[in-house]
């Protein structure tokens, strides 16, 4: 297929799966996620992307490092790919970022609508549209050694049954990787706090991890617990 019917036929299937609100962008697929699906929003995810890096110290917090590392080697016993899904992609930049990392990998990028990529991905990069509402039984059994999903929740019916849809396509060994928001303000002792008006400050970021195994794959979230503030971006 030449790159002329590659962009025409992802036209094509972008305009299958969004549909256009007042203006923006939406996606055609799940009414409880109602963020737009457009440059503009793209965009702001890219920013919140980098912003996440700098709280967290890379594209995945410093404790589950290892464990990434260990489940991404090169797979010599059957010489298959690493394979990495990103559940929620939005604007791509994290698999754009994990595949540049990892070139041996074959990263894997799911969400409603497709990103809008400025460059061309690395070739090691997959996109596909699809709902994980719905599921993930087309990636049955053990497909993936590292599973990553953050800021994803106000678009999920049941996070729970989420999890355990993870848990069965992670490979022995695999790695989740969560990130996602908490609504309420809380202390450094995780106690909630006021409102604040807007002469307050409000101390840095309080990321909190916890781990949990079972059947020897490794689970790593990382709530928010307090505003992010004083980070930068260069232009």
């Amino acid at each position: 297929m030449s790159s002329r019917d590659s962009e025409d036929q992802s036209r094509m299937e972008k305009h299958l799966v969004t549909q256009t609100v007042h203006g923006r962008v939406l996606n055609n697929t799940n009414e409880k996620y109602m963020l737009p699906a457009d440059t503009e929003e793209h965009g702001r995810l890219d920013i919140q992307h980098e912003m996440l890096k700098a709280a967290l110290g890379g594209l995945y917090a410093r404790p589950p490092a290892p464990a990434v590392r260990r489940a991404l080697s090169s797979r010599k016993e059957d010489g298959c790919s690493p394979m990495v899904l990103d559940i929620g992609t939005g604007s791509g930049s994290w698999v754009v970022d994990m595949a540049k990392r990892y070139p041996h990998a074959e990263v894997v990028g799911m969400d409603l609508a497709p990103p809008n990529f400025a460059v061309t991905p690395p070739p090691n990069v997959r996109i596909e549209c699809d709902d994980a509402n719905l599921g993930l039984s087309q990636y049955f059994p053990e497909s993936f050694d590292v599973v990553h999903c953050r800021c994803i929740t106000t678009g999920i019916i049941n996070y729970r049954a989420l999890l355990e849809q993870i848990y069965a396509v992670l490979r022995p060994g695999g790695v989740l990787l969560t990130v996602d928001c908490d609504m309420l303000v809380y202390s450094e002792k995780q106690e909630p706090i006021s409102a604040l008006n807007e002469n307050e400050e409000v101390s840095p970021v309080v990321v909190s991890a916890f781990g949990a195994s079972r059947r020897n794959s490794e689970l790593f979230t990382f709530f928010f617990a307090q505003l992010i503030t004083g980070l930068h971006m260069d232009e």
